[in-house]
């Protein structure tokens, strides 16, 4: 054999030797990545980790194709953004939070063909942190899509017939629930409730009673025979199926033409059934449209009306509740920024859809929650101290 054969022999089995190398090499890497823990986010060190680690499929990144953005990372993601109209929110707000820290706040996208979702994410690399994500251009997606879901879902509440006994609920009926028809003399004030002598406590907002509640110690009838610590089996025989709650939650509730009436076995809750012109809401919404002011819209909304139960603002927030009108308006609050519609909302709800896509109000959104319900389970729990 020639000098010349041997050379090229042993560089053959050089460069077989040099991939064998590399293969294992590539090998140990793999299993040494497949058996790291992440105990946080900079152990994180490549978009490839943090698919893996979310148990997708990655399959490249390339220098993005748009303008200012970092990179491109395909993948094929472990979950669609729905499964079976629940939202997988949690998982991708997990996945851009740490592959957005992994790429040191650079912006990118994540671009998944076989569910047809593209994620880009904005991110403030100067101040480290995520100004925007938008799914498949909506950077609102799981609540518009959320909004879609609970706007399908609404139903209306039954009717339960109920005949008032307390003579002191007739009343404040009968006056249109002016805060004057409830005698407070000789009260004692605690949180925002007033304390009668006589078992009632009663809590005002604006003009007008916005709950009464009938304590253990109230020992006339309120409705239908039924008094504050009869129990909630009993209640059940003589109202029906109870359209909110549930024993076991220890809280069940009716809506009827005039009142919400709440029992735990030891109270009863009355809320009023509130009725109210929402034609100037359409055009208050219609003017937001135009001018893309919140401030004026919150501001138009509180002198229309001005007895919300709840109303907090900054310099970048808003939280403005109407429990009784189903009327949530909230900015940099939660996802949904703008008007939420609550299931006791007394207008009309296919009128606002319309407004949200035939004008592209975005900012209308539908929530299946009676907010009179959700307000009364908050009170029983906070009076529970649960949290």
């Amino acid at each position: 054999m020639t000098k010349k054969k041997k050379n090229i022999i042993l560089l053959i089995c050089a460069i077989i030797i040099f991939v064998a190398i590399l293969i294992l090499r590539n090998i140990l890497i793999e299993k040494e990545q497949q058996n790291k823990t992440y105990n946080s986010l900079d152990d994180f060190t490549t978009p490839k980790e943090v698919i893996e680690y979310m148990e997708g499929k990655y399959i490249k990144e390339l220098e993005s194709t748009e303008e200012n953005f970092y990179l491109d990372i395909y993948a094929n993601l472990k979950v669609n953004t729905y499964t079976d109209n629940v939202s997988n929110e949690d998982y991708y707000r997990q996945l851009v939070r740490i592959m957005a820290n992994t790429l040191e706040f650079k912006s990118f996208r994540i671009i998944d063909d076989d569910k047809k979702n593209l994620i880009t994410v904005v991110c403030d690399e100067e101040n480290s942190k995520i100004s925007r994500t938008y799914i498949n251009g909506d950077d609102s997606y799981f609540a518009t899509q959320n909004s879609k879901l609970e706007f399908t879902e609404m139903q209306i509440t039954p009717i339960t017939e109920m005949n008032i006994e307390s003579t002191e609920l007739n009343n404040l009926i009968n006056k249109n629930w002016d805060k004057t028809a409830i005698n407070t003399t000789n009260t004692n004030e605690f949180s925002d409730y007033l304390y009668l002598d006589n078992g009632i406590s009663v809590k005002n907002i604006y003009k007008k009673v916005f709950n009464i509640v009938f304590k253990s110690n109230y020992t006339n009838n309120v409705l239908n025979g039924i008094k504050p610590n009869t129990k909630l089996e009993d209640v059940i025989k003589i109202l029906g199926k109870p359209s909110f709650g549930n024993i076991e939650e220890g809280l069940i509730g009716y809506k009827g033409e005039k009142i919400y009436a709440f029992f735990t076995g030891k109270e009863i809750s009355i809320y009023r059934v509130e009725t109210y012109d929402t034609d100037q809401l359409v055009e208050i919404l219609k003017k937001f449209q135009d001018d893309r002011d919140v401030k004026k819209f919150v501001s138009a909304i509180t002198d229309m009306w001005p007895d919300y139960n709840e109303y907090v603002y900054g310099e970048k927030f808003v939280n403005l509740i109407y429990v009784l009108k189903g009327l949530k308006i909230q900015f940099n609050i939660t996802s949904t920024h703008g008007l939420i519609i609550g299931n006791n909302y007394y207008g009309n709800r296919e009128e606002l859809q319309e407004l949200k896509e035939e004008l592209g109000i975005k900012e209308i959104y539908f929530d299946n929650t009676d907010f009179v319900y959700e307000n009364e389970l908050s009170r029983v729990n906070d009076a529970k101290g649960i949290w």
